[in-house]
């Protein structure tokens, strides 16, 4: 099969909706998990607003900065890392997947980062995915692993969804 680079900046730009927002990229982490055959998904989300404090009259509601999603699914192995590194793969394509949605999480966060920890190969893998991804760069190690997880966290918030000089806050609360 042959193979073609893709520009990521323009994939994000152009091929993925502007009206993507939060919880597109929350389903999107969830789904990922659910096809990868993960039976505990787990997320967490962080807010960089102020605390509130117990003299505090006012409640606000806090908007989500960074997500974290952790699941115990078949993580990052070479099936799935070849998929990942193929814009709109074929694979999964049973599914319903159409091969873009970590394209998806790079609409709203400027970072993702990965790390899978595998059991068959006894081996941890991680590498972040961002604008400027190069898919030689993953960092394989090997250590004892008892169970398969994978961790993916996104932060630092695209300008598209968090822009004070413009007075955008598209963040979800």
């Amino acid at each position: 099969m042959s193979k073609m680079f893709a520009e990521i900046k323009r994939i994000v730009d152009e091929d993925i909706s502007i009206r993507v927002n939060q919880i597109d990229v929350i389903l999107e982490a969830i789904t990922n998990a659910i096809h990868a055959n993960a039976t505990e998904i787990n997320c967490y989300f962080n807010s960089f607003d102020n605390p509130i404090k117990p003299e505090d009259s006012n409640i606000f509601t806090k908007r989500i900065d960074t997500l974290k999603v952790t699941d115990n699914g078949d993580g990052m192995n070479d099936l799935n890392y070849g998929s990942f590194i193929n814009y709109r793969t074929d694979y999964k394509k049973a599914l319903g997947c159409k091969g873009v949605g970590r394209f998806v999480f790079l609409k709203v966060y400027n970072n993702a980062y990965y790390v899978s920890k595998l059991l068959k190969e006894q081996e941890e893998r991680s590498f972040k995915f961002d604008i400027d991804f190069d898919t030689e760069n993953i960092n394989k190690i090997t250590t004892e692993v008892a169970v398969n997880y994978t961790e993916i966290s996104l932060n630092s918030i695209s300008s598209n969804y968090l822009n004070s000089e413009r007075h955008i806050d598209r963040r979800i609360d």
